[in-house]
């Protein structure tokens, strides 16, 4: 091997070696530095009862599993301050889990056209009206709420429960 040749082939393997550790060095900071302390700080929230934080393309998918609640909206926001103070609004997805069954499941899915016609109209009043409408021969029981960014929707039958939150304004 000539000493061209083999300065070349140095050269290479600390390339190699140096990208190696970058890459380490890019994925230990992602982990050790966003994804394990925001899920700590999310699980320090009360009535979430886990936390799942994984990269999906460019965004992280974060899901929070949630004990039943009496009002979805405090949780929800309290989630959404601590997500906000370590990334951008555009950088996350949040998918809030439940306990539904199937019968909430179809309940919701037969809902969906008032809700979205409440939502475009802006009939809240009336939207509380047609779900208790829509639930009265069952034993379920519901709460909307609102704020300027949101409708939660949680629909509670017996131990299983139900949590939807819907943007007001469709994302662009």
């Amino acid at each position: 091997m000539k000493k061209y040749e083999f300065r070349v082939l140095i050269s290479i393997i600390a390339l190699i070696l140096s990208l190696g550790a970058l890459l380490a060095a890019f994925y230990y900071y992602k982990e050790l530095g966003i994804k394990r302390p925001l899920a700590h700080q999310i699980e320090t929230i009360e009535l979430v009862r886990s936390v799942n934080i994984e990269e999906k393309g460019q965004k992280y998918e974060i899901e929070v599993s949630l004990n039943k609640v009496s009002d979805i909206q405090e949780p929800y926001q309290k989630i959404i301050e601590k997500v906000e103070a370590s990334l951008e609004p555009g950088d996350y997805q949040l998918v809030i889990k439940d306990q539904r069954n199937t019968s909430l499941q179809n309940k919701f899915k037969d809902m969906q056209p008032a809700v979205y016609e409440a939502l475009a109209n802006k009939r809240f009043i009336w939207l509380d009206e047609e779900i208790a409408r829509q639930l009265q021969k069952t034993n379920m029981k519901h709460k909307i709420f609102i704020d300027e960014e949101h409708l939660y929707l949680q629909i509670n039958d017996g131990s299983s429960y139900l949590y939807e939150i819907i943007n007001r304004e469709p994302k662009e």
